[in-house]
């Protein structure tokens, strides 16, 4: 099976996304593999620079780890030439050297995210100045308004993955009426994998809890806390992510 054959129910949608990606596991891995000494590499600095200059915070320093998600979007973009494409025909992106096309769908992600931020942070700023029943009101429905619209904005990635002229207006008018089943769709396709991401940070935490009580890691907290959450950074989180990318393509 090298081509994704198109569904409309969102359960459908959600069970043939599923098996699309257990079918290419391989493809996704050939895709994955050169990334993840980036991926990994930025978030391990990450880890390392919070321990020797941040050491017990809450944050840390977590530069690298935004520009991890550069890398991480090769893959999305390339996933949504596996599924448009074909297996057999698609081009994976090359990070090291991208193309227009590419660049704009970075841009227009990195527009829409600080769009959403930027507007939920006022609503819960003016909310807080206005006072009472604003200050719980007025933030969720600022964000609930901010996810819709990103969704109605979202045909804009999968067409500018395959090197489309689509605008942002003509996105938001061949998107009308799917909100609900990319919603339900990508929930059936993932949500196997997600029970084991969930599950995996349980286990990885309580784990990391044990070692933090028995041996002193407070200069070291970050570093093993990634060695940990290595699998889940460089497996579960992509395999989560091409799964929904899969729905979308749909």
């Amino acid at each position: 099976m090298s081509y994704f054959k198109p569904t409309y129910a969102a359960g459908e949608t959600g069970v043939s996304a599923r098996n699309f990606v257990r079918e290419h596991k391989n493809e996704f891995i050939a895709i994955l593999k050169p990334l993840i000494p980036y991926i990994a590499g930025l978030h391990l600095l990450d880890a390392v620079i919070s321990d020797a200059y941040f050491p017990g915070s809450k944050n840390g320093f977590g530069l690298f780890g935004i520009l991890a998600t550069y890398f991480t979007t090769a893959l999305v973009i390339s996933w949504h030439r596996v599924v448009i494409h074909g297996v057999d025909n698609y081009v994976p992106m090359n990070p090291l050297k991208p193309q227009r096309s590419e660049l704009a769908f970075m841009g227009m992600g990195i527009l829409i995210g600080l769009g959403i931020f930027l507007l939920s942070f006022l609503s819960m700023v003016g909310a807080a100045a206005a006072g009472g029943g604003v200050i719980i009101l007025l933030p969720i429905v600022v964000i609930f308004a901010c996810i819709f619209y990103a969704y109605r904005c979202c045909f804009y990635f999968p067409a500018k993955a395959v090197h489309s002229d689509i605008t942002l207006k003509q996105s938001i008018a061949l998107s009308k009426g799917y909100l609900l089943k990319l919603i339900a769709g990508s929930f059936f396709a993932s949500w196997r994998v997600s029970l084991a991401l969930f599950g995996c940070v349980f286990v990885l935490m309580f784990v990391v809890g044990i070692f933090a009580v028995i041996l002193p890691f407070e200069r070291v907290g970050n570093t093993i806390g990634f060695i940990f959450m290595l699998p889940i950074i460089v497996y579960l989180s992509p395999l989560l992510t091409v799964l929904g990318i899969t729905v979308l393509s749909n």
